[in-house]
């Protein structure tokens, strides 16, 4: 049936509106959009700046506002993991909020040392089996990475492996030679491993030896000679 003249008028007519209105309606979605857009990179940038300078409350209430409509962004996790970690949180709180971000960003970017590193700090908190998995991966491709050596000597000396944890340590102290904790870590492994006490004392003279002026290298003989039971010779 053919539409009358007048109805078929009012066709075009609804039609044309209707057609205007989705432009006017699509054309304020896109500035609405791109507002949206814009106060997030001023968030993200806002936010960068607030990180740089220490300002860490600032940095992750920005960065975070950003990070609700970009949530993959590896930079802007990173930073907010990090700067939640600069205010520590009752109980330790502050370690299960970075944790998630930190591990999206290692997903994200596996070879991001700096992410491994911080993850591998949370996981020294009792968290020993994650610790030696995330330090051994990190140790095949960097196998001089000393936070991945200290990391898999202490995880493997919690989990009563000793005799795996000697080495690691030792090339922990090696790698490290200025590190106390990574020579403290070597006696304790010997003495653990039930060694002869005169082993670790020999290590320990070795040290004082070759840093005859480093009170810190006293202290390691001091431990050594406590595992030889003599004290009255730990401080001479």
């Amino acid at each position: 049936m053919m539409l009358r003249a007048k109805t078929r008028k009012r066709l075009i007519i609804v039609l044309a509106v209707s057609a205007a209105c989705a432009v006017l309606v699509g054309g304020a979605f896109a500035v609405r959009l791109r507002i949206i857009s814009h106060r997030a990179q001023e968030a993200r940038s806002v936010g960068m700046a607030a990180y740089e300078r220490g300002d860490w409350a600032d940095a992750m209430s920005e960065l975070s506002k950003f990070r609700r409509g970009h949530p993959s962004d590896p930079e802007v996790n990173f930073r907010i993991a990090e700067a939640r970690l600069k205010q520590p949180l009752p109980g330790g709180r502050e370690l299960g909020a970075a944790l998630p971000l930190l591990r999206q960003v290692l997903a994200a970017q596996p070879d991001r040392l700096d992410a491994a590193h911080a993850l591998l700090d949370i996981y020294g908190h009792g968290m020993n089996v994650e610790a030696r998995a995330l330090a051994e991966q990190v140790l095949q491709k960097h196998p001089d990475d000393v936070p991945a050596l200290k990391a898999l000597s202490i995880a493997l000396l919690r989990l009563k492996q000793e005799k795996t944890a000697l080495p690691v340590a030792e090339k922990w102290a090696k790698t490290a030679p200025d590190d106390l904790e990574s020579h403290l870590t070597v006696l304790t492994l010997l003495q653990g491993l039930k060694e002869p006490p005169e082993q670790g004392l020999g290590y320990a003279e070795t040290l004082r030896k070759a840093h005859p002026d480093d009170a810190r290298y006293q202290l390691v003989m001091s431990v050594a000679y406590s595992m030889l039971q003599q004290p009255e010779n730990a401080l001479t």
